[in-house]
């Protein structure tokens, strides 16, 4: 990664400033225009005239995080999916991905942690009663809250009540609650839920296992007028992509299952362990709570199943979304986007780390084709329209 962007000479040569690998010390600098110190240190800095939000990448379970958000970036340019524009940069010993600001001044980003937190602490002025969600018999049996919910400690209830609610069915009524409560014309409802379909779908496409709450949102905006109005997003936070986040744990285990499966491709049990190889993580957006075996745990359905269930609660518009976007992929060429990839951020990807992920889509390609072609055969839908 020789003719990689040196972040860190950048911010010597523009602000004399020479970091040292203390994050809290590059948080506290008067050019950094926001910090969030954590596992993944974040800044928003000005590059060359454009605001980026800095992100540290995990050098040892995340190190490929940043080719997951430079692939995904790529697909969803060959899907005609809009897509923030990212760059990776060095920062001192750190591989950093840096993510160009796309809201305007007039723009605000409200993520759907923010979303659901919000429906869930008002939604009782919409009613005649002002009990408690979690108190609620109706919002409780509305949301399919499980039980376990509602016997945990005030510490974690509300995280597991998000991830139960992060799903497609859940989030239908959810976004409706929070539209009515700031008062947004409700026809925005069906853009959003639009949305999250197309993040839906992108996902199983690019086994994306980190979808959670703050990794989808709307873009609310301040007319001249003093009036709001919503947009959706460009696609944004994608680094959990590919079954890269682990790579040193998931390869092996991937390549080991993937040679039985070869083998016996009709045996299940070669099977089951090609599928739980490959979606060692699992999709955490989803169509309904079904495809949640254990909130607590936040166990999940392989993907496959998780689509094959979306597909046959979907109507004919949806599903030929889903094969537009899967023929697309289909007969793209993965190794070709690879390769755009090191000349545009002159960097060098490692051979077997190309070929694992061409290996990884080409087998997720493979299961999630099978489901179309089941509910071609049962449904009469699917690819043989």
């Amino acid at each position: 990664m020789d003719d990689i962007f040196r972040l860190d000479e950048y911010l010597f040569n523009k602000y004399h400033y020479r970091f040292n690998g203390d994050y809290q010390d590059l948080s506290d600098q008067s050019f950094i225009q926001y910090e969030s110190i954590g596992a993944n240190s974040v800044v928003w800095l000005n590059i060359e005239g454009d605001d980026y939000l800095v992100k540290r990448i995990d050098n040892d379970r995340g190190r490929y995080a940043w080719l997951g958000e430079l692939l995904s970036q790529k697909i969803a340019e060959v899907l005609g999916i809009p897509t923030a524009e990212y760059r990776v940069c060095r920062l001192g010993d750190d591989i950093a991905i840096m993510s160009k600001k796309f809201t305007k001044e007039n723009e605000t980003i409200i993520l759907g942690a923010h979303i659901i937190q919000e429906a869930i602490n008002r939604y009782p002025y919409l009613r005649d009663d002002a009990n408690h969600v979690l108190e609620d018999d109706d919002f409780i049996d509305i949301y399919n809250i499980p039980e376990g919910v509602l016997t945990m400690d005030e510490r974690h209830r509300y995280e597991y009540l998000h991830n139960n609610l992060n799903n497609l069915e859940e989030l239908w009524s959810i976004v409706d609650i929070y539209l009515r409560l700031n008062y947004f014309d409700p026809n925005y409802l069906n853009m959003i839920m639009d949305y999250l379909v197309r993040l839906f779908m992108f996902d199983c496409l690019t086994i994306q296992g980190d979808r959670h709450m703050g990794n989808w949102a709307i873009v609310v905006i301040k007319n001249p007028d003093g009036s709001k109005s919503i947009r959706v997003p460009e696609l944004f936070d994608n680094s959990a992509s590919f079954n890269l986040w682990e790579y040193d744990i998931k390869r092996p285990k991937f390549y080991r299952f993937l040679e039985d499966y070869q083998k016996r491709p009709d045996n299940k049990r070669t099977k089951e362990n090609i599928i739980n190889a490959l979606y060692a993580n699992r999709l955490l957006l989803t169509p309904s709570e079904d495809a949640i075996k254990n909130v607590k745990k936040r166990k999940r359905e392989p993907n496959n199943k998780v689509l094959e269930y979306f597909l046959t609660i979907s109507d004919s518009d949806t599903i030929r979304t889903f094969k537009r976007y899967y023929d697309t992929l289909l007969s793209t060429d993965i190794g070709s986007l690879l390769k755009a990839i090191e000349d545009e951020q002159h960097i060098k990807i490692d051979e077997d780390v190309k070929k694992y992920i061409i290996d990884i889509i080409r087998e997720n390609m493979n299961l999630l084709g099978e489901c179309l072609k089941t509910l071609s055969i049962e449904n009469g839908r699917g690819l043989s329209e």
